[in-house]
């Protein structure tokens, strides 16, 4: 099963997240943003192919409106160097 794939080779760090109100097609909505820290345990072409899903498509109900926009900075614990990778604006 997915999930016990993920578990296995994904740990959840400390994260942040927090609820915003916006203004969207003249209404006011609530949003739901943060940061979500994971350290890979185990390198899976599994995780490169999902993360390639969400930075191309984004996450969420809205992510066609242009919400939920994915960045993914990925830190290598064995050189200063990091990359990064943006789902694109919607702007």
């Amino acid at each position: 099963m997915l999930s016990e794939i993920l578990d296995r080779v994904l740990w959840a760090e400390p994260s942040t997240i927090y609820y915003k109100k916006v203004v969207y097609d003249g209404k006011e909505i609530l949003g739901l943003l943060g940061k979500f820290s994971y350290t890979v345990l185990e390198n899976s072409q599994l995780i490169y192919e999902i993360l390639e899903d969400v930075i191309a498509m984004g996450v969420g109900s809205s992510r066609r409106n242009g919400f939920g926009r994915v960045k993914f900075i990925m830190y290598n614990n064995q050189e200063s160097e990091n990359n990064t990778l943006s789902s694109p604006s919607k702007n």
